[in-house]
Parts: C-alpha cells; sequence; structure tokens
C-alpha cells in the first residue's frame, strides 16, 4: 500500500511539472500570433507568388526562448531563407526547382544557424539570433543544396 501511494505522489508530481513545463504565457502567445501575422505578409505572401508556391510556414514555438527572442525580429530572422528563395526565383531554371523542391517551411531556434530540407520537401532553419548576413548563408546553401 505504501509503495501504492509513493507511485501516485511520484505520478501528480510529475504531471504537474509536465503541465508547467508546456504552460505558456498569454504574451508569448500574443507574440507568436503576431509573428505569424507580420511573418505572413512581409515573407510567405512574397514568396509564394513570385515562386508559384502555396507554403504555410510554421514555428516550432517550444524550441524558442522567448526571453532571449524578444529581444529580436523572430520574423526577420526566420524570415532570411523565404527571402532568399524569393530571389532565387526571379531565375526561371530556379524557380522551377524551388517550386518541384520546396513543400514547407519551419523556423526553430537552434543552438547554432541550419538550414535541412527533409526528404517531404519541408525546409527547417534553426534560428540562432548571434548570427549574421543570414540571408547570403541561406542563399548560398540553397544554391548547393537543391
Amino acid at each position: 500500500m505504501r509503495s501504492l501511494i509513493k507511485y501516485m505522489v511520484f505520478l501528480s508530481a510529475a504531471v504537474l511539472c509536465a503541465n508547467s513545463l508546456n504552460a505558456q504565457s498569454m504574451k508569448d502567445k500574443l507574440t507568436y500570433e503576431k509573428v505569424e501575422k507580420r511573418f505572413e505578409s512581409d515573407h510567405t505572401k512574397s514568396v509564394n507568388e513570385r515562386c508559384g508556391l502555396s507554403l504555410k510556414p510554421t514555428f516550432d514555438w517550444p524550441t524558442f526562448n522567448m526571453k532571449e527572442a524578444e529581444k529580436f525580429s523572430i520574423e526577420g530572422y526566420c524570415g532570411a531563407p523565404l527571402a532568399a528563395l524569393r530571389n532565387l526565383c526571379e531565375k526561371e531554371t530556379a524557380k522551377k526547382i524551388i517550386a518541384e523542391k520546396i513543400k514547407g517551411f519551419v523556423c526553430r531556434q537552434g543552438a547554432e544557424r541550419k538550414l535541412a530540407l527533409g526528404a517531404d520537401g519541408v525546409v527547417t532553419y534553426e534560428v540562432d539570433f548571434k548570427s549574421y548576413n543570414d540571408g547570403d548563408y541561406a542563399n548560398d546553401w540553397f544554391g548547393d543544396n537543391l
């Protein structure tokens, strides 16, 4: 019986900890909405129009340290790869390759800046707010990897 009580106490504590880790403040949720809305108008719409895509970018919000991120333009950092794609689509050959290969976009915060293209066509961009020349990095990466 004692071990059952100990197990129940442990399980209750684990559930409480998990819930607090997943909790998001209203401030964070409002920031998410603001960033996503601005991202749509500043980046998504133009890359979709120029490249003939229908991307619906997403943000992997749990990866973002919001205390750090609020000091920066999340949509600016996350938008660098889309701006690079938009510029590359000025060339018809690049536009065809991009339309064929790029099916989605996810932005997340990582330890260092990194782009990856999954087999499903989803580009994952890991933002490092200490990086610079992100547009040049993205342009070079797409040129080498598409």
